[in-house]
């Protein structure tokens, strides 16, 4: 099986084969929340989608963040204590996001044959669904393209620790959670603590949520996202104390 790991800026113009992208904090967490919580109808839109969305109809329910857009516009917030909190069970979901989102959708739009959501709280279940379609899989980290270093920890270790599953390596799983959180602190430098430690109770719950995400684009060219209904693979993860 071969296996490629690259950050979102490193990926060619044009792409085949299964494409993982891993936004841990907090898009495809929150993709897997909202999955897992019944959601109808899960669309990703970027900015002008999500102003024209609002103005055909001021109660359409889109969750997310956006540097342009106030946090006023937004049913519900990015943070995924905002997102596991809410009731979605049949409802229509636009969703919005400043990394993760945009990257999800850059890699429909550069040809990938499947698009996944990758994250912590689904490791397992993504790793052994793409395992299964015995297909070359880029494991892409989405980052931080806001900050000076964009290299967000949590979306490597994603990436790295689906890489060594793939081929049959061990997890240290313990041991680098606890690694990861001091590296997010001092990379994200939180004001809010109780937030921080809020969101990291979904975020880091490794194999918490076993669903699969699958981002593809529906004719009518709107990009959708669905369950691809693996909740295997479980007992993948090793480890240690």
């Amino acid at each position: 099986m071969k296996v490629k790991t690259c950050w979102s800026w490193e990926v060619e113009e044009k792409i085949a084969g299964i494409v993982a992208v891993a936004d841990v904090w907090a898009a495809t967490t929150n993709l897997c929340v909202f999955l897992g919580l019944e959601v109808k109808d899960l669309w990703l839109v970027d900015v002008a989608q999500a102003k024209t969305i609002k103005l055909k109809d001021n109660q359409a329910i889109i969750a997310g963040e956006s540097h342009e857009l106030p946090k006023s516009f937004f049913t519900v917030s990015n943070h995924t204590t905002d997102i596991a909190g809410y009731n979605w069970q049949g409802k229509s979901v636009y969703y919005l996001s400043t990394n993760g989102v945009r990257v999800m959708r850059e890699m429909v739009e550069k040809g990938a044959d499947t698009v996944v959501g990758l994250s912590l709280v689904n490791l397992a279940a993504a790793t052994e669904w793409m395992r299964k379609k015995e297909q070359a899989i880029t494991l892409v980290a989405a980052g931080e393209i806001t900050y000076k270093d964009p290299r967000a920890p949590e979306d490597g270790l994603a990436v790295e620790w689906c890489r060594r599953l793939l081929q049959g390596e061990k997890v240290n799983g313990d041991e680098e959670i606890e690694q990861l959180k001091q590296a997010m602190k001092d990379y994200y430098r939180y004001e809010n603590q109780d937030l921080w430690e809020q969101d990291g109770k979904i975020s880091f719950a490794v194999n918490s949520w076993p669903v699969v995400p699958v981002v593809s684009q529906a004719i009518d060219g709107e990009v959708r996202v669905t369950d691809a209904d693996a909740g295997e693979g479980q007992a993948l993860l090793r480890t240690e104390d």
